[in-house]
């Protein structure tokens, strides 16, 4: 067992107290405030969405309503053209639209947020990284989704890949040829979805690589895979650990009588730092093995 997570016990310890160290930084608790204003932003945003929709569709169902009423009675007078679905589908698809940009904003901000929390906490443990720069954060965010692609397919291990493909041509034989074949199938598919959260845990430490040193985004994959071979049960129960508690959190929270909605937003950024700050501290527990 490599050396920085042979004691499981006490790698699970050292990350917990880790996680909620950043109760006593005040520069944490500055990203917490930013993370908190946004999601207060975006909540109010989309609830004035929300509202304002749906009072334009019932304003829009009343006109819709005497329109095609008054068309019964005179289709001359309205014109062969109008269209009153179109009309009411217009500003709905307008809405979709605008609700789609909100959110991918508010995702890409949070992420800006988190990146910088994540550094602050990688210094904090002696892991410096360079500025984040705006080049080298969208990079992260294609680092992300190469991440999210590669556990999915498995694009780092043909072996893995070959249980996903056995299983989809299984699948398509029993649905198609030989349905007697589709269970086994199935018992693939759930298999490999036990492989895709192999896959995630052994990636798990690419974003952190990346941030920490000038590399690209497959040097930081490699890496996240060479520093997470022989450890990925260690990781996966930190993580989990961590998890448990920030749920455990979260529900007792959001059970308390009438406010525990508001405690339970109010906590949600506070427990996204903390999640972040365990990451930061798995990654310096495997920097430990070189």
């Amino acid at each position: 067992m490599i050396v920085g997570l042979s004691d499981t016990a006490e790698a699970i310890g050292e990350t917990i107290k880790y996680a909620f160290s950043w109760l006593r930084d005040s520069s944490a608790w500055k990203y917490y405030a930013i993370l908190l204003l946004l999601q207060i932003v975006f909540g109010a945003v989309l609830f004035t969405v929300v509202i304002g929709v749906f009072l334009a569709a019932g304003i829009g169902a009343v006109l819709s309503s005497g329109l095609i009423a008054s068309r019964a009675l005179n289709a001359s007078a309205i014109g062969s053209t109008a269209n009153p679905i179109t009309a009411l589908l217009l500003p709905v698809l307008s809405v979709i639209a605008f609700v789609i940009v909100l959110i991918v904003v508010y995702a890409i901000a949070n992420a800006f947020v988190s990146a910088k929390v994540l550094m602050h906490a990688m210094n904090s443990l002696g892991v410096r990284t360079p500025a984040l720069t705006t080049y080298k954060f969208f990079r992260l965010i294609l680092l992300n989704i190469l991440v999210a692609i590669t556990a999915l397919f498995s694009l780092y291990s043909l072996r893995y890949a070959i249980v996903l493909i056995a299983a989809v041509i299984l699948v398509a034989m029993g649905l198609f040829i030989a349905p007697g074949v589709q269970l086994l199938g199935f018992i693939l598919l759930f298999f490999y979805a036990i492989i895709v959260v192999y896959n995630a845990i052994r990636l798990s430490a690419a974003p952190q690589a990346f941030l920490s040193k000038e590399i690209g985004k497959s040097a930081a994959i490699r890496e996240s895979l060479d520093l997470t071979r022989g450890n990925a049960l260690e990781v996966s129960l930190i993580t989990l650990v961590v998890g448990i508690i920030a749920g455990a959190i979260a529900g007792i929270a959001s059970a308390v009588p009438l406010i525990g909605a508001l405690i339970l937003f109010a906590l949600l950024p506070g427990l996204q730092v903390t999640q972040v700050y365990s990451q930061a501290k798995i990654y310096g527990l495997l920097l430990k093995q070189k």
